[in-house]
């Protein structure tokens, strides 16, 4: 039981927003989308697409950045150390 890893480690926040997000699929969110902006003018249908694009973009970055930052910290860790 020693190697196992901790379990907060194995799913982080952005990691189970982007499985959220897969499992419910961009598809399955046109059709509330329509029903709730149905009288809408086209300038706020624009402007709400374009915040839910930007706000995807933010969390794949930080998906990314995170599991970049967490790659980069465990090489460090098992890295030789050299003297200077």
């Amino acid at each position: 039981m020693q190697n196992l890893p901790d379990a907060p480690h194995l799913l982080g926040l952005y990691t189970v927003f982007i499985l959220l997000f897969v499992t419910l699929g961009p598809v399955k969110l046109l059709g509330p989308f329509t029903q709730l902006t149905r009288d809408a003018d086209q300038a706020i249908i624009g402007s709400i697409a374009m915040r839910a694009f930007v706000l995807s973009v933010i969390a794949v970055v930080g998906h990314l950045q995170g599991a970049t930052l967490e790659s980069n910290s465990d090489d460090d860790a098992t890295a030789p150390k050299r003297d200077a």
